[in-house]
């Protein structure tokens, strides 16, 4: 988030805090009994019935309302590029949408033949962030697997750079979820399936008697 961004924020909550207060004001002190309610209800009253007070409440709850609006745009239109890539061409833009990109990383991933499954999700980078490509891994089990990362790494950013010609800088994570032994593998692979579940119902056989 920039700064822009965080500003809008703390304005936002400030204002909801003052409008807040101001309209528990108005509600509760007429109501309650104590010796400083006479001064505040006064002071409530006379706010209310000030045409500069008036005013100025309008114009903060217009602020408020118009910073939320600002806010809703904002996080609508980053929803709406979070899932593409854009670069522009001489002839226009170009959106590249993120789900192929994965699509290419993933085969790329399984080629190694020390993968045995893998995930890939790319997160789409800002002004503050670089381009994340998070990579959820299950390894044969293979001595020096901090090497075997390393070069999954390197395979997989040096393919996102190959697709898209990027020269923005990119950041490959790789969460180690499993170690697989061939042995297990080759048993699961033999395990049968699961027998199909029967139904109660069961129609009537014919011929009927």
């Amino acid at each position: 988030m920039n700064g822009f961004g965080r500003f809008v924020i703390v304005v936002d909550w400030m204002l909801v805090v003052i409008v807040s207060v101001c309209g528990i004001a108005w509600t509760v002190l007429p109501g309650v009994d104590g010796p400083l309610t006479p001064s505040l209800v006064e002071f409530v009253k006379g706010f209310e019935n000030n045409m500069v007070g008036r005013t100025t409440f309008v114009m903060v709850t217009g602020i408020l309302l118009l910073l939320n609006v600002l806010i809703v745009v904002r996080r609508l239109r980053q929803s709406s590029y979070q899932r593409s890539l854009r670069f522009q061409n001489p002839s226009g833009e170009v959106f590249v949408h993120l789900g192929a990109v994965e699509e290419c990383l993933t085969r790329r991933a399984r080629e190694s033949e020390d993968v045995h499954d893998v995930k890939v999700r790319i997160f789409a980078g800002t002004s503050e962030r670089p381009i994340k490509v998070v990579v959820a891994v299950s390894l044969w089990d293979a001595p020096d697997v901090p090497s075997i990362v390393e070069k999954l790494q390197e395979q997989l950013k040096g393919r996102f750079v190959e697709i898209l010609n990027s020269q923005d800088p990119v950041d490959v994570v790789v969460t180690l979820k499993r170690l697989v032994t061939k042995k297990e593998a080759k048993r699961k692979a033999a395990e049968p399936d699961a027998a199909p579940v029967e139904s109660g119902f069961k129609g009537p056989e014919y011929p009927i008697d």
